[in-house]
């Protein structure tokens, strides 16, 4: 970012409590984590569930933020703090809109590409895999983390630079609306959405508004010089092309990570055969193209360090990003072999104990849960596998029925063990056990510190573990506690 005192209170409609000295000095991001500040940035204090950011603008000021924005009046102290610094201190009537308005003024002066990511399983590897594919060839500013609400989208856009080529953005959403807001502040040129699953379905009760939901990203890119990436195989690919207006608006549309060319898409295509699974569960495959101009009706070896289907299908989306970007497939190609895994998603460890660790405790929904049952299935194993599972949430009424589904996953793919906690969880264990697993090999927990002991009384060397579970479970913490 590089706004300056000025321009942030004009963009939030705010008033000078402490008036900047120099107005030449320029915001560097927008922070709204006092322990985070770095010198030069703009601080913008929120009051939040836990705590308030008001309570931390002395702080932010000694940690060199440059310009801070509140909603309240300021103790003199306050004032003497920013003095001493040179900072600057502006109040305005809603903190939180402010974070929009100045993100707003300051996408005006992004010239990069904007592009967005939505989807209901894959958002944050895809945004990943982009971000490097694109960064091999130019200067990409990226969401860290999954910082991808009203507040996550923002910090990402105040840390673009005017020299970025691609700014790529993570957007996630509870309720209908939410990813169109996101789409009103960002701008994006190009879209991706990864699929339409069932997480939140709680709160949209149908896949098909999910899938509306979801298709706000793709109403929002702009009329014939916009791209749209949609996943070929998705059962809602058509609802979305038709949803959004897609031909109608003249916006091309690029398929990818299917299992086969669907000439009926008559669209640049990427899919992938010859799935193959190595003893450590990592995925090697050939990639195809089709209809794109560099490169047509081409294939490709593709050897991934990380395992699972779904990290296949979004090597796909970062390859026809690459494609459309006009980076050669031999450079794409070399960004995904070195690809690496993130914590807390599918991240491969080792216990104190000595047995192996698949950490995908970040967050879970159906389809993620019963991927990441089919890859511990696959996984290279001289013992037990064992799968430690946890609650969904955020499911509604199909709660019990997502959680029987996961348990026939179990048995499925002959899991050996599985030890289940939490209270929806109860219902992965009976239908484990009705579909063939020995009710042996199955333990409930209500508490995740007794499913944990449990784990290490049954667990040896030479086994392998599956962490996934909603985060609100703590399997993270389990984890973390193992690996220590």
């Amino acid at each position: 970012m590089n706004l300056n005192a000025e321009q942030i209170r004009e963009a939030c409609d705010g008033e000078f409590l402490v008036p900047p000295l120099d107005t030449t000095v320029f915001s560097t991001a927008l922070k709204i984590d006092s322990r985070k500040i770095e010198c030069g940035d703009l601080f913008v204090a929120l009051k939040g569930e836990h705590s308030d950011g008001f309570e931390y603008i002395n702080d932010a000021i000694n940690d060199r933020a440059s310009i801070v924005v509140c909603d309240r009046d300021i103790a003199d102290d306050t004032k003497i703090i920013a003095n001493d610094h040179a900072a600057s201190i502006i109040k305005t009537k809603d903190a939180r809109q402010a974070i929009r308005d100045i993100t707003v003024e300051w996408r005006k002066n992004i010239m990069g590409k904007i592009i967005g990511i939505t989807g209901s399983v894959g958002k944050t590897s895809t945004k990943n895999f982009v971000s490097q594919v694109l960064s091999s060839k130019y200067q990409v500013t990226s969401t860290d983390g999954n910082y991808n609400n009203d507040l996550g989208l923002p910090i990402t856009l105040c840390k673009a630079n005017l020299e970025d080529d691609f700014v790529v953005t993570e957007m996630g959403m509870n309720a209908p609306g939410e990813i169109a807001n996101l789409c009103d502040i960002a701008q994006p040129e190009w879209g991706i959405i990864t699929n339409v699953g069932t997480a939140h379905i709680e709160f949209l009760k149908t896949q098909e508004n999910i899938a509306k939901a979801k298709s706000e990203l793709a109403q929002a890119i702009p009329d014939k010089i916009g791209k749209m990436f949609l996943w070929a195989d998705d059962d809602f690919r058509n609802f979305i092309i038709d949803y959004a207006k897609l031909k109608e608006r003249n916006i091309e549309t690029i398929f990818f990570g299917g299992t086969k060319y669907i000439e009926s898409l008559d669209s640049p295509q990427v899919w992938f055969e010859n799935l193959k699974t190595d003893e450590d569960g990592n995925s090697s495959f050939d990639v195809f193209l089709k209809g794109f101009i560099n490169s047509d009706a081409d294939s490709f070896s593709v050897k991934l360090n990380l395992p699972g289907k779904f990290n296949v299908i979004n090597a796909c989306a970062a390859f026809a990003v690459g494609m459309m970007a006009d980076i050669m497939p031999s450079k794409v190609i070399q960004v995904l072999n070195n690809l690496k895994g993130e914590s807390g998603r599918f991240e491969k460890l080792t216990s104190k104990q000595g047995f192996s660790i698949i950490n995908d405790a970040y967050n879970a929904n159906p389809q993620s849960m019963i991927g990441s049952l089919e890859t511990l299935a696959t996984s290279r194993c001289s013992g037990k596998r064992i799968a430690f599972l946890g609650d969904m949430l955020e499911l509604g009424d199909y709660t019990q029925k997502a959680h029987e589904e996961v348990g026939l996953a179990v048995a499925n793919n002959k899991i050996d063990i599985l030890i289940s906690v939490g209270k929806f969880s109860k219902d992965i264990a009976k239908a484990a056990e009705k579909n063939g697993i020995s009710p042996d090999n199955i333990f409930w927990f209500e508490k995740t510190d007794n499913a944990k002991l449990k784990l290490l009384d049954l667990a040896s060397k030479d086994d392998i573990v599956l962490f996934k579970a909603s985060n609100i479970m703590g399997f993270q913490k389990v984890v973390e506690e193992l690996v220590v």
